[in-house]
């Protein structure tokens, strides 16, 4: 969730980015509304969780693919990379340290120093900090990446490495460790065996799905090409949530492994959705003034929106029975968790320093 922002709005971008923090927050949501039925695989709650789950995990490679998309070739020197770096850093340390007290004060005990310190300083106390991390390693990595889009050729080279060794191989492995095959085990020793001995780590990690957003910002699709990415986002989405429900009723508990940031059904429906959207409102000319808003503020919205979650927790039985239904639950429940914490964004961002860190 980049903060930076285009000198000229884009809208689809923005839409994007809506679109990306809503399924970040419903995939918070939908985890805590399906903690009750974890084991319940053949249920119609577990059903519909693993549904929403399975779908909103598109939001952190969106992100990604967002930032690559607005932040790689506009100039960005060293010394403005350090600085976001600085900036990021400091606002990972104000949260962890809000989120590891708020933490502790709900248990009720504090352990010692040492621990405290620690959760601080890894972010531990709340899931979604990792996400800063990330963050400061894209920035440190933007220098790099320019250099690479100067020659599209190289874009392409490191977006199909990318592809290889950070998804598809980790996905072979998923495949062969999950179906009945006479040889597949034996296969899947002798890709991660070859895979290790090789130690090739630079096209790993989220610079891939970066440079992906950056080629889908600016790369025309035929209408054929984009019928094409739809199909394959919608077989993505069906095997993701299909197939957690076989795994995990073949492991007897929920395994979530298809919904890795890096699973190739969840990069290649992450591609489809940002596709669709700007095909659907890269010529609006008539734009929704409050997309803009929350797109302004989801950074904030990122950092603040756990508080709401756990509180959602504490009242999760309740909610239960106001509730008819598990999709209205989940539904209603992001939109207002996004709403809340967007006022909150706002009455915040009239204190200048607080602005200058959710900004």
């Amino acid at each position: 969730m980049n903060s930076e922002r285009l000198k000229e709005r884009v809208y689809y971008l923005d839409v994007i980015r809506v679109f990306a923090l809503f399924c970040v927050v419903t995939i918070h949501v939908s985890a805590t509304f399906w903690a009750p039925y974890k084991d319940e695989i053949d249920s119609v709650e577990w059903g519909i969780c693993n549904f929403f789950d399975g779908f909103a995990h598109i939001g952190v490679p969106l992100f990604v693919m967002l930032s690559g998309a607005v932040t790689l070739g506009r100039g960005y020197t060293i010394k403005k990379c350090l600085s976001k770096i600085l900036h990021y850093c400091i606002v990972l340390l104000v949260f962890s340290s809000i989120y590891t007290a708020v933490k502790y004060l709900r248990a009720g005990s504090f352990p010692g120093k040492a621990r405290i310190i620690q959760d601080i300083l890894t972010g531990d106390s709340a899931v979604h900090l990792w996400y800063l991390y990330m963050v400061i390693g894209l920035y440190a990595a933007i220098p790099f990446l320019d250099a690479i889009i100067e020659k599209p050729k190289l874009i392409d080279f490191f977006i199909i490495l990318f592809m290889i060794f950070a998804v598809i191989e980790p996905f072979l492995s998923v495949v062969l460790t999950n179906i009945s095959f006479k040889y597949a085990d034996a296969l899947k020793t002798v890709l991660e065996r070859i895979i290790s001995k090789m130690k090739f780590f630079f096209p790993l990690g989220y610079l891939g799905m970066s440079l992906i957003g950056y080629r889908l910002r600016y790369r025309k699709f035929s209408l054929n090409m984009r019928l094409l990415i739809y199909i394959l986002g919608v077989m993505s989405l069906f095997l993701i949530v299909a197939g957690t429900k076989y795994i995990s009723l073949k492991t007897e508990s929920r395994n979530l492994v298809l919904e890795d940031n890096f699973s190739l059904p969840i990069v290649i429906l992450s591609v489809s959705t940002f596709v669709f959207i700007r095909s659907v409102f890269e010529k609006r000319k008539i734009s929704v003034q409050i997309v803009h808003h929350i797109a302004g503020g989801s950074f904030g919205i990122y950092l603040m929106h756990l508080f709401f979650i756990w509180i959602l927790g504490d009242f999760r039985q309740e909610l239960y029975s106001m509730f008819p239904h598990m999709i209205l639950l989940i539904i209603s429940f992001s939109v207002l968790i996004i709403l809340l914490c967007f006022v909150l964004v706002l009455l915040l961002k009239k204190i200048p320093l607080i602005k200058i860190i959710i900004t």
